[in-house]
């Protein structure tokens, strides 16, 4: 009695076939994690420009009502030429309408120990830069942002402002954005980096 062996076919794949497979898999997941990245940067950037707008027009609208409705009162401690409240070229100084004092640093970022635009109650004190009172400060401005332009002119009861701001890291090796034109620079990563820019005129009432 012979006995038959019943030889069965193995097929599977050769190893040329796994690498180029491999090679396909990886190219796929390289182009997938690329767009993520992309899509990220994206929505980053766009939330950066949406906080810095938003920061401006807060601060904007703060400003020009206290300018509206606080009389006829408004005091600094700069002394500018006729009408100017501030003048575009000031660095930094002291601005008041009624009980509100306004004091600015111009192109410094807010982080700790440094302001940027800060409100508080204390207009009475307007020739003062100092705060003798810390608890009513609100800094207008969020971390990282900075003032790059502001200048405010009076002319027959209406106000004049012209207000800047920008987000970005700032070191003593780099700075993000150029104080000269209170723009991001060429080299800068857009999404680390955004600028706002408003003016408007407002009538004293």
């Amino acid at each position: 009695m012979k006995l038959q062996r019943k030889v069965q076919n193995q097929d599977g794949f050769t190893l040329l076939e796994l690498l180029i497979a491999t090679t396909v898999f990886s190219v796929i997941l390289l182009l997938c994690t690329y767009g993520m990245v992309q899509v990220g940067n994206t929505f980053y950037k766009g939330s950066t420009l949406v906080r810095t707008q938003n920061a401006n027009r807060k601060a904007m609208d703060t400003i020009s009502q206290a300018l509206q409705y606080g009389g006829n009162d408004v005091r600094t401690n700069l002394g500018g030429g006729t009408g100017t409240i501030v003048d575009a070229a000031t660095g930094s100084g002291v601005f008041c309408t009624g009980n509100l004092r306004f004091r600015f640093v111009k192109n410094e970022p807010v982080r700790t120990g440094q302001i940027a635009l800060v409100v508080d109650n204390e207009g009475a004190a307007c020739s003062s830069y100092n705060n003798a009172n810390t608890n009513d400060d609100k800094e207008l401005l969020g971390d990282n942002m900075r003032i790059t332009r502001l200048e405010i002119v009076e002319s027959s009861g209406s106000y004049r402002i012209h207000l800047a701001i920008g987000y970005g890291d700032k070191s003593v090796s780099e700075d993000v954005i150029d104080p000269a034109t209170g723009l991001c620079r060429a080299n800068t990563s857009s999404q680390f980096c955004a600028t706002s820019e408003f003016n408007t005129t407002v009538i004293r009432r």
